[in-house]
């Protein structure tokens, strides 16, 4: 089996490949052969655009962003699109929590909670991840980053984006 991806499209109750890859795949398989696959929806380009044009626009107009997941707040900075994701992606749990602890001396430690995001790029999600990541990003940016723009127009036009 290739290791590559192939993709295929549903015509009634059939899969078909969508491209040359796939069928020369397919004809190299011997007459009755039967192949296991996990299936994954693939992600649409259009809301991916989408959300980093939310991200870019609303990255212009805030300087930081609340990352806590408490009652004291702790503010990221700021400085472009990818900064404003990965806060989001910080506060929306998608990242791996890792538990650190610190001897200081006299049996004493202090534990350091990391949270390290995780990817979101087409390769590493899935479209059915795609589809509850998104909901909870938006649910960020509406709650932390567009209370902080008081322009009326761009608010507007942000909330717009985002919903």
């Amino acid at each position: 089996m290739s290791a590559s991806k192939l993709y295929f499209a549903r015509a009634g109750n059939f899969l078909v490949s969508t491209d040359e890859k796939g069928l020369k795949f397919i004809r190299n398989m011997g007459d009755g052969e039967e192949i296991a696959f996990k299936p994954m929806r693939v992600r649409s380009l259009r809301a991916h655009k989408s959300y980093w044009l939310m991200i870019s626009r609303v990255a212009e107009h805030i300087s930081e962003f609340n990352i806590s997941l408490g009652k004291i707040p702790a503010m990221m900075p700021i400085t472009c699109p990818y900064d404003l994701h990965t806060a989001i992606k910080l506060v929306t749990g998608h990242c791996i929590t890792q538990k650190l602890e610190t001897s200081v001396g006299f049996g004493q430690k202090i534990t350091h909670i990391l949270r390290i995001p995780k990817p979101t790029d087409f390769e590493h999600m899935t479209a059915d991840e795609w589809n509850e990541f998104r909901p909870r990003a938006l649910d960020a940016i509406h709650e932390r980053a567009l209370p902080q723009i008081e322009i009326p127009e761009v608010e507007q036009d942000l909330a717009q984006l985002a919903s």
